[in-house]
């Protein structure tokens, strides 16, 4: 019954040790430290090109080559956007 599933509470309990992982780092590079919170949101933003990537995907094949120009391409205009709103903001 359980086969082929994926077991949530291993993914959120890998994504949990991930972020208490690299809090510590970052709290033993830091002279000032670093909250958790913050270390958290750094890790969501960063996935979010690859939540984007992965629902382009469920339209268009990027498994071949232009799939790989194409997603070269989304992360591309999705930098722009980001700093282009960034600069907006100064």
């Amino acid at each position: 019954m359980q086969t082929g599933k994926v077991h949530f509470g291993y993914i959120y309990g890998f994504g949990m040790v991930g972020c208490i992982l690299l809090y510590g780092i970052l709290n033993l590079m830091s002279e000032e430290g670093i909250d958790m919170y913050r270390t958290m949101s750094i890790l969501g933003y960063c996935l979010l090109p690859i939540v984007f990537l992965a629902a382009l995907n469920v339209v268009v094949n990027l498994r071949y080559f232009f799939g790989s120009i194409r997603s070269a391409e989304t992360l591309q205009v999705m930098l722009i956007v980001f700093l282009d709103r960034l600069c907006r903001k100064i």
